[in-house]
Order: structure tokens, then sequence, then C-alpha cells
């Protein structure tokens, strides 16, 4: 818009739109005239935490440069909505007869409230959309080696626990050992037999024979 006069003549605007629109909205008043404190006026500026003396941000600045770019005739009212990380601004060019920018008028809403109050509001009046129902879970797949893995690290421990090594046990000595693995639940998996035999230094046919005791 074309104005003439001072930046200042709209701090009253602002203290209207603040006090019509709440402290949901911070309404920032720039003025060009001032490099590097280019905020003369604020209001509610938590939302951005931005205060008086502040200067314009670089992502602002550059689409101000774009929209001037892009207006044939730079007296005329330009209105740019730009879309920031869960912010949306509205930026009102203030322009000199000569198609100077002397000054900008910032409208900056957070978004995360508006789609919380837009969540709340459908679900009063029953608008909301119906969920969609989370996708099945996928069939449970095992990787062969890690029950490997496992069956070797409980052998290991029950082994541990006994004083005497597997070359000088007694076969009472293996048995008890075997109902030991047997009561993990590791002869369930398939290849244990083999491993404990590898273990215990016997062959597969015996450790069988000694689960038979245990039956």
């Amino acid at each position: 818009m074309i104005y003439n006069g001072r930046i200042e003549d709209f701090i009253p605007l602002l203290d209207f739109l603040a006090n019509t629109f709440g402290n949901g909205i911070e309404f920032t008043l720039h003025d060009f005239s001032k490099p590097g404190k280019t905020i003369i006026a604020i209001r509610n500026g938590q939302i951005t935490g931005r205060q008086v003396g502040d200067s314009i941000s670089n992502f602002t600045l550059r689409a101000i440069h774009e929209s001037v770019k892009d207006s044939e005739d730079l007296s005329e009212l330009k209105s740019k909505i730009l879309e920031k990380k869960d912010l949306k601004t509205g930026d009102l060019l203030i322009m000199g007869e000569d198609g100077t920018i002397k000054g900008l008028l910032c409208v900056n809403i957070p978004l995360p409230g508006l789609r919380e109050m837009s969540r709340l509001l459908e679900g009063l009046l029953g608008t909301a959309p119906p969920s969609e129902p989370a996708p099945p879970a996928p069939p449970a797949s095992y990787d062969v080696g890690s029950f490997e893995g496992l069956a070797e690290s409980i052998i290991d421990g029950v082994l541990a626990e006994s004083d005497v090594s597997p070359d000088r046990m007694t076969p009472e000595e293996r048995i008890m050992v075997i109902e030991r693995i047997h009561n993990k639940g590791v002869f369930q998996l398939k290849g244990v037999v083999g491993l404990v035999s590898r273990k215990l230094n016997v062959s597969e046919a015996t450790v069988y024979r000694y689960l038979g005791y245990l039956s």
C-alpha cells in the first residue's frame, strides 16, 4: 500500500489487531529507515521471541525482494502469505509513491494451536473423518542365527555354573547339566542337540539318551 506518512502511525492499528484477535497471533511493525533495528512495535512477541529493536529476518527480507520483483506496480498493495515451519505469515508492504519500501506489517499465526483447535471442533461437531485402522503388523521373521546365538549363550551360562569342566564331568553331572538346559526350554529350538553334544564332548545319541532319562 502507498503511504507517505510516518510508519509509527500504524502502531494504533497494531494495538487494535492485538486487542481484537487476542494473544495467540503476533503483529509486528517494521520501519526500514532504521536498518539493523527495524522492529519499532510488536504485540505478542512471545510467539517468535522477538522484541522492539530487533531486525527483520533474512527469510522475510528475501520474500519482500521477490514480491517487489514480481509486482508490475510497486505502489499497489502487496500481501504475500508465506508458509514457514509451523507458522503462517502475512506480510503487508508499506510503500512510498516513489516505489521504495518504507515499512512492513507482519502477522504471524502459529499453526500447531490452530490444528489442535480444528481437531477439537471436529470432535465436538462430529465432523472428524473416521480414523483409518492401523496397518496390520508384518509377520514376525526370525533369524536362525540369532536363535543359535541365544541357545549357545544359555548353554554357556549353564556350564559356567558348574565347577567341573565338560571333559571331566561324570555321566550323572552331564545329565544334571542337560536337565538345567532342558528346563530353560532350549531343546525346543532346532539344532540344539548337536550344539549341546559339542559343548559336552559327547555324541548326539548320548544327549538323546540323557534326555530320555528326564522324561
